[in-house]
């Protein structure tokens, strides 16, 4: 072993794999880590709270918003992995999506997968519980690790997510929305987006070359996104649409058809009857096949915290 001095402070330095190295440190009753990226050698700090009990229990990665990193967990996300007694990593993977190496970059994919086989190696966990969720960015990186994590998990949650940057960044263009200049930092365009870029680094994007997929996915979206926040649900149904074609469904009952997609972006009400909640939101309308499922519910661009862990 060898000791290394990080923000002043001495932090014991080990291998924990082949493709990264770890720090221990206490912070605030959490330990974080310390990973070095094996594509780059870039460190990545990691949020970790074990389980309470000795035996395996299951893993919760929560994924960061758009603009944030590692230390912006979302609120009542920890109180409710406490309840539980899980264990739950909130790894950086680059932080706020304002450079070329976030974004869904390969480096982004690199450092979730790496925070993920830390808690393996590193954690006493449950091989068939392990959960991905996120809201925002962090339900846009949700979808880039269910087509792209090299790891077997159980179910991915992706909140109000973003799936296409290219129409993401039209719409905050035009809304005067910040995250259209963001947009246009991470795919390395000048003053106009480059579109091919755009592209790889949109999960919708990847759909077609994807050979197999996750088994469990659940798409939420606030009907009221889009219009007081800042992701239009087509991010949300275009994904969910894209993503069961791909997997054969070929009843049309199973997608979201054009007039529903227009009532539902125009918050046009349906005449059935409100299908029940999740959490304490009532869901207006919902599709399924197979393990996928698009949620829309009465709320806007939120991660609905009760009852969240249940519905892993």
């Amino acid at each position: 072993m060898k000791l290394a001095w990080l923000f002043l402070a001495p932090i014991l330095l080990f291998s924990c794999s082949e493709r990264s190295k770890v720090s221990n440190q206490r912070i605030s009753g959490l330990d974080t880590i310390v990973l070095i990226s094996a594509l780059d050698g870039a460190e990545q700090s990691v949020i970790v709270r074990k389980a309470t009990t000795n035996s395996a229990r299951p893993l919760v990665v929560g994924l960061h918003t758009w603009s944030t990193g590692y230390s912006s967990v979302e609120p009542g996300l920890l109180e409710l992995i406490e309840e539980k007694g899980w264990n739950f990593i909130h790894p950086h993977f680059r932080g706020a999506n304002k450079h070329p190496k976030a974004c869904c970059s390969k480096y982004v994919i690199d450092d979730i997968d790496a925070a993920i086989q830390w808690a393996l190696d590193s954690l006493t966990i449950s091989s068939d519980s392990i959960f991905v969720l996120g809201a925002s960015g962090g339900g846009y990186a949700t979808l880039c690790m269910f087509l792209k994590s090299r790891h077997t998990v159980n179910s991915f949650s992706a909140y109000v997510p973003i799936s296409d940057l290219a129409s993401w960044y039209a719409h905050s263009d035009s809304t005067d929305l910040p995250y259209a200049e963001d947009i246009l930092a991470c795919t390395g365009s000048e003053s106009v987006l480059d579109t091919a870029l755009a592209n790889l680094r949109s999960p919708l994007q990847w759909i077609k070359d994807t050979a197999t997929f996750h088994s469990k996915l659940t798409l939420y979206a606030g009907i009221n996104d889009g219009h007081s926040g800042p992701v239009p649900i087509d991010q949300s149904i275009d994904f969910y649409n894209e993503l069961i074609e791909a997997m054969g469904a070929r009843d049309s009952f199973r997608f979201v058809s054009s007039e529903e997609k227009q009532k539902l972006m125009q918050r046009i009400p349906f005449e059935s009857i409100p299908v029940g909640l999740v959490g304490d939101h009532q869901i207006i309308f919902e599709k399924r096949y197979e393990g996928i499922r698009l949620i829309i519910f009465n709320g806007g661009h939120e991660m609905i915290m009760p009852g969240l862990l249940d519905r892993l």
